[in-house]
């Protein structure tokens, strides 16, 4: 038999699911019209349990609301996957330099208040549906780039490594996603991924460099054993998975800037290379918004289900033959 106490916490529980899913549903509707009493100010705080490069994505589309309607966007992203409370709550300004500070949703800009809404979904914001439609890589480039740029000392991380480490005119880059990805697209095995870097190389001769980023320590280490004739670049002290886990899932406290900072560069190096050889994932996706003109090869578009941007723009491009599938011969 059930005791009370039982059925009082049971009851409880199913009462709470209940408010969770009417509260999802009307946030939709309820956010917009909090946002619209704001006075053209757009204030989202945006704490959130997707990937870095998934929530640059939401980003965009939260700037392209707000340019389409002239508003003006203010933000903080407090993803507990990447907020380093003791430098900054907002992890975006750790990485990120605004245009225009008043961006960042800590900055003071005036002694109106405004309302801020925190969320974690995106659907949330009422945005999800349309928020992408017609969004080009160029577009996005320019819409990132006008409101956006790395910190200074980001960028000479990238600069001196490139200087240091990359071959000009001749350097791939190569990125072998394998952590949870299943769900989205076909995962490639390391032995296909091998092989089609090989046949890559062969068409492509040109190439004397090899940049190679994964969350795969093993891969890694079975690319420099087994791929010859070529030199490999790798940053050796990135933080990589031997168990199948995804490392940017793990709230690790002080480790949590440190997989921003990591993801954004191995992003940054690869935009940087003269042609990219990739597995699906935001991350070598977002290469290609650094650098629309990037030569891309993506060997494993997404399912339809889940055919997001930038690799669903990626894909049709190289269905079409257009820029992201070329590569000089």
């Amino acid at each position: 038999m059930i005791g009370w106490r039982q059925r009082y916490w049971q009851t409880r529980e199913r009462a709470t699911a209940a408010m969770l899913r009417v509260r999802s549903r009307l946030r939709p509707l309820t956010i917009p019209l909090m946002q619209r009493r704001n006075g053209g100010v757009y204030a989202i705080d945006l704490c959130a349990r997707v990937g870095f490069f998934a929530q640059m994505n939401w980003l965009l589309y939260i700037l392209r609301h707000c340019e389409q309607r002239g508003l003006v966007p203010r933000v903080r992203f407090s993803s507990p996957w990447y907020v380093d409370p003791a430098r900054d709550p907002n992890w975006l300004a750790c990485h990120f330099a605004a245009r225009d500070s008043a961006l960042w949703l800590d900055a003071p800009v005036g002694p109106v208040p405004v309302h801020v809404s925190q969320v974690g979904e995106l659907d949330e914001l009422g945005l999800s549906r349309r928020a992408s439609l017609g969004l080009s890589l160029e577009e996005a480039h320019g819409l990132l780039d006008r409101h956006l740029s790395p910190l200074p000392e980001v960028e000479a991380l990238v600069d001196d490594y490139v200087s240091r480490s990359f071959h000009p005119g001749g350097t791939l880059g190569v990125h072998y996603r394998a952590t949870d990805k299943g769900s989205e697209a076909r995962v490639l095995s390391t032995a296909e991924m091998l092989l089609a870097v090989r046949e890559h190389l062969d068409r492509h001769p040109h190439y004397r460099c090899l940049y190679l980023a994964s969350d795969d320590a093993r891969f890694v280490e079975r690319a420099l054993r087994e791929l010859d004739g070529i030199t490999i670049v790798v940053r050796e002290d990135e933080l990589r998975s031997r168990d199948g886990r995804a490392v940017h899932t793990r709230a690790d406290g002080e480790e949590n800037l440190r997989k921003g900072r990591e993801a954004l560069v191995n992003c940054l190096l690869l935009a940087r290379c003269d042609g990219l050889l990739r597995t699906a994932s935001f991350l070598s996706g977002w290469a290609s918004v650094f650098n629309p003109a990037l030569p891309v090869r993506l060997l494993n578009p997404p399912y339809a289900h889940a055919s997001w941007f930038p690799d669903r723009v990626i894909a049709e491009r190289q269905c079409e033959g257009g820029v992201a599938s070329t590569e000089r011969r």
